[in-house]
């Protein structure tokens, strides 16, 4: 327990979390700035303004694209450091290594959602200030994006729009702490803390790209997209999830239970 903490207050209290943070604050209410000033007399609602659901501007690309980017910068890269500057080794000498390294496990994975959802709640929460939080009409929210009845959570949407950005902002919660684990899991195999902070970025934009149009649902980047551009069934995006979080965790804690060098 003693551990975790000590991971938790590391993972939320440095320099690199701030700079995810920053970098999703600042591209959300961009969006929401442009979107005020050309849509705050006119009659649009909340779901409309909320930067998941708007793509009207690049802004919402831009932040799902560097979404693995935020996630994995904030702590992703804890080990490289800790083994390179020795921290690890005098760590564990207060506490076992499995300790050690399920407590990085829990930190890296907290920061992770944190650090996607909190601009993505910030974003919602000032625009509920700004828009009202009503149903729009089918027609009208193809301004801002359409949630069809073949998508998935269609019938949260029908039945509150706001709830379902809410549970979006979760579900990317839970992508950005698994993704970030994924930094975690390729530690040893990187020669340098850019590479293990870059590679899970590289690894989602080129599933993106490069899959073909018949398995596009399994796009990583799709799944986490509230606005939908692929229709992904629920069953494809638990597997997903659940493949990257598992295996990450079990490379994480297998090739980490001894220490060597990198």
């Amino acid at each position: 327990m003693r551990a975790l903490k000590l991971e938790i207050r590391r993972a939320f209290f440095n320099k690199n979390m701030l700079s995810s943070l920053l970098m999703g604050i600042v591209i959300v209410f961009a969006d929401l700035a442009l979107f005020s000033k050309t849509f705050l007399s006119q009659d649009r609602v909340l779901v409309q303004a909320w930067i998941g659901t708007n793509y009207l501007y690049v802004y919402n690309t831009i932040y799902y694209t560097l979404f693995s980017i935020m996630a994995c910068l904030p702590f992703g890269g804890s080990l490289y450091l800790d083994i390179t500057s020795g921290y690890d080794k005098n760590i564990c000498i207060k506490t076992s290594r499995i300790d050690y390294i399920s407590s990085k496990c829990i930190a890296v994975f907290l920061s992770g959602t944190f650090a996607v959802a909190f601009p993505l709640f910030m974003n919602f929460f000032i625009a509920s200030g700004l828009f009202p939080s009503m149903q729009p009409e089918r027609l009208e929210f193809t301004v801002a994006g359409a949630v069809l009845d073949i998508h998935f959570l269609s019938e949260v949407f029908d039945y509150n729009a706001s709830l379902y950005c809410i549970i979006y902002i979760f579900i990317d919660a839970l992508f950005g702490g698994a993704i970030a684990l994924v930094s975690l899991a390729i530690t040893k195999l990187t020669g340098n803390l850019f590479t293990v902070i870059v590679i899970p970025f590289v690894l989602v934009l080129y599933q993106t790209m490069f899959m073909s149009n018949d398995y596009k649902n399994w796009a990583v980047m799709q799944m986490i997209r509230p606005d939908q551009q692929v229709v992904t069934p629920w069953l494809h995006m638990l597997m997903a999830y659940l493949l990257i979080l598992l295996v990450s965790l079990a490379v994480s804690i297998m090739i980490n239970r001894k220490r060597d060098i990198l």
